[in-house]
Order: structure tokens, then C-alpha cells, then sequence
């Protein structure tokens, strides 16, 4: 888990560091604000490591 506020902002290096396989072999969940979504899914692309399938729940803080 990441928690921004703690940890820093997830990004996709980030996200495949974490990882004890290669993301572009998994299945992605996760949940956040839309430019979450978007931006680590972009740079996985970038970085040749776009999930098998990914699952994402939206959801903003007002």
C-alpha cells in the first residue's frame, strides 16, 4: 500500500520496483483519482510493462 501523504506519489517505476514479478504479467488493481490511473498506466506503457488486465476504482477526496 501507498499512501501519498506518507509515502510519496506512486508513479510506474515506482510500482515495478515494488513488485516481485513483472507487471506486464499481472493483473492490475488499484483505486484512486483518475489521474492516477492515467498517469501510472502511461508510464508502465512507457516502460514496456502494461498489465495483463487492470481493474480500477474511481474515487476523489472533496
Amino acid at each position: 500500500m501507498v499512501a501519498t501523504a506518507r509515502d510519496g506519489r506512486l508513479t510506474a517505476e515506482r510500482l515495478i520496483g515494488m513488485a516481485p514479478f513483472a507487471v506486464r504479467d499481472a493483473d492490475l488493481w488499484f483505486c484512486g483519482p483518475k489521474g492516477l490511473k492515467d498517469g501510472t498506466l502511461k508510464g508502465l506503457k512507457a516502460l514496456d510493462q502494461t498489465p495483463r488486465r487492470v481493474r480500477f476504482e474511481y474515487f476523489e477526496f472533496a
